[in-house]
């Protein structure tokens, strides 16, 4: 566990990661529990840990993670490569070839060598280019020298048209005092789109105060909403609130 212990404030929460070490396991499942106790009314609770150690074959065997891929696109701007890593399940030398079915799919790197238990990381990249609103199939096709090859993992482009309202900034900090009000800030919005789009905003505290709360960008234009936080009502400590933005 990466953590055993801590102090959590009403309705807060915290994340513990939990790691295993199966190198002394045999193969076939094993069980095991995480017990969390506390002050808590309800104290203690656990939770189920399974571990499934599978037998490792002789000759190379090809596996991939994710098992499918989805890229989505909204208005003109190309989407980010997506990682696919090309794992060897077996225990002899896996030499591996990628390739995509479709002219507007690629992969960064196209073979490669992996050794018993190894793991390679490929870029996959789709390109936009004279290609209309609608939905895409294809597929990334792994072969190599393993029993279970070729191995072939689904893509699907899903292209829709229209304005794209993005923040360039999500997360903003205040510090202020019963004397001393905070400085405003500002949002950035930007119409990433290939159309222009309406926007509204609100907020879900009354202490924070938006200078608009809806409008219209035109295609790749920015606008800065002004953000104000009323602290004089509120006790010292940590306070949170949400904007909302749609478009």
């Amino acid at each position: 566990l990466s953590r055993t212990s801590g102090s959590l404030a009403a309705g807060a929460s915290q994340n513990v990661t939990v790691s295993v070490d199966a190198s002394g396991l045999a193969v076939g499942e094993s069980t095991g529990t995480i017990t969390v106790g506390g002050n808590g009314v309800n104290a203690p609770q656990t939770v189920a840990v399974t571990v499934t150690v599978a037998e490792v074959p002789s000759g190379p065997r090809i596996a991939a993670n994710p098992t499918e891929l989805t890229f989505q696109v909204q208005g003109k701007k190309a989407p980010g490569s997506q990682a696919l890593q090309i794992r060897n399940d077996g225990a002899e030398a896996l030499s591996w070839t990628a390739s995509a079915s479709q002219p507007w799919l690629s992969v960064g790197t196209a073979s490669g060598t992996l050794s018993g238990g190894g793991a390679a990381s490929v870029s996959v990249e789709v390109s936009i280019a004279d290609l209309s609103a609608g939905t895409y199939d294809g597929e990334i096709v792994i072969a190599g020298n393993a029993d279970n090859a070729p191995q072939t993992v689904p893509v699907q482009l899903k292209m829709t048209k229209g304005g794209v309202v993005k923040i360039k900034k999500g997360r903003m900090t205040f510090a202020g005092s019963t004397e001393e009000q905070p400085l405003q800030k500002y949002v950035q919005l930007e119409n990433d789109g290939d159309d222009s789009a309406a926007w509204t905003a609100t907020t879900d505290q009354p202490w924070v105060t938006l200078g608009e709360t809806s409008g219209t960008l035109e295609v790749g234009a920015t606008h800065a909403v002004s953000l104000d936080v009323d602290v004089s009502s509120l006790p010292p400590g940590y306070h949170a609130a949400q904007i909302e933005f749609e478009g």
